[in-house]
């Protein structure tokens, strides 16, 4: 599972400082988006848009969460994802393009799709070279156990008891010494 690699000087950045703390918001679920799906970079436009709720934002109060102008809220005052999206792309994080937008630098901080899965199918191998050589030592180590104990087996054989037969004890067989077809009488 990819991980989301952010500096921990990143609202220092230029860039992040001009956009602030919504835009910050955004642009981390974008580049999480980014990593989980492997789009190395690119966010459709409608994904853009859904990736945060802006529901519980008070458009008459923004000035409290970030110094912008009253225009760029819905008629409702409501703070919009497009707001949030423009103060992204002005700010130079994310670029537009057809179908959606791709953030500036992707490949350069986090790890691209070719990246991902030449781990993982390194990872896949290693994992198989690993269960090919643990079957092997076992198989290895069952073959010595069993020809030790081939060997204990023909050196020290264990005896094995045969039934005797059972002599003066009355009643032990009671066909013993009898006509099949004769006639018991009490």
């Amino acid at each position: 599972m990819p991980w989301v690699r952010i500096d921990d000087h990143f609202n220092e950045h230029p860039k992040l400082a001009a956009a602030g703390p919504l835009a910050w918001a955004l642009w981390f679920a974008g580049l999480a988006y980014c990593n989980r799906n492997l789009t190395d970079g690119f966010i459709p436009w409608s994904v853009a848009h859904a990736l945060v709720s802006w529901d519980f934002v008070d458009g008459d109060d923004i000035r409290s969460i970030y110094v912008g102008s009253p225009m760029t809220v819905s008629e409702e005052g409501q703070v919009t994802s497009r707001y949030v999206v423009d103060l992204i792309v002005e700010a130079g994080l994310w670029v537009e393009t057809r179908g959606g937008f791709e953030v500036h630098d992707f490949a350069q901080y986090q790890p691209t799709k070719a990246a991902i899965e030449a781990e993982r199918a390194a990872k896949i191998a290693a994992g198989r070279a690993g269960g090919v050589a643990s079957a092997t030592a076992r198989a290895t180590a069952d073959a010595r156990a069993s020809a030790k104990a081939n060997g204990q087996a023909k050196s020290k054989p264990v005896p094995v008891p045969v039934p005797a037969p059972v002599t003066g004890i009355q009643g032990a067989n009671p066909l013993e010494g009898r006509d099949a077809d004769a006639r018991v009488d009490p």
